[in-house]
């Protein structure tokens, strides 16, 4: 799932996903319109797509877990249930491209990956959306 916003450089972005995965490589992408980055959800690791040294071994298949990733200037971390376990401060620095989006899901055609997402919840300072319902109807 893709969602262009209208997320700012100059303000802090906090995402929130409640994620229990099933197999495979999920993520979940943060773009600003300057840095971009990539938090990816194994079955037995987290890490960080744009900065690969940053990883933490854990079992992500075993509940739903929450992962907060907050973002602010060049600076980005990861808290799983509460706790910090990614911290890619002075890094999160480019790779939008003037893309501003948030997503979530399997991410590359070439990856797969399947997970059970309870909830994905977004803040930016500028911009709220509360109580959203997507209709499609087929004629």
């Amino acid at each position: 799932y893709r969602y262009p916003w209208g997320a700012d450089p100059s303000e802090p972005i906090v995402v929130e996903a409640e994620v229990k995965v099933i197999d495979g490589l999920s993520s979940v992408i943060v773009m600003n319109g300057v840095a971009q980055e990539r938090l990816a959800l194994h079955p037995d690791y987290i890490d960080l797509h744009f900065n690969t040294d940053i990883r933490y071994e854990m079992d992500t298949t075993d509940d739903f877990h929450t992962y907060r990733i907050v973002a602010e200037g060049e600076d980005l971390q990861v808290f799983v249930d509460g706790e910090l376990r990614l911290d890619a401060t002075g890094r999160y620095t480019d790779g939008a491209r003037g893309t501003r989006q948030l997503a979530f899901g399997a991410a590359n055609s070439t990856d797969t990956g399947e997970a059970l997402w309870k909830s994905v919840r977004a803040r930016l300072q500028s911009q709220s959306c509360r109580d959203l319902l997507v209709s499609v109807n087929y004629e």
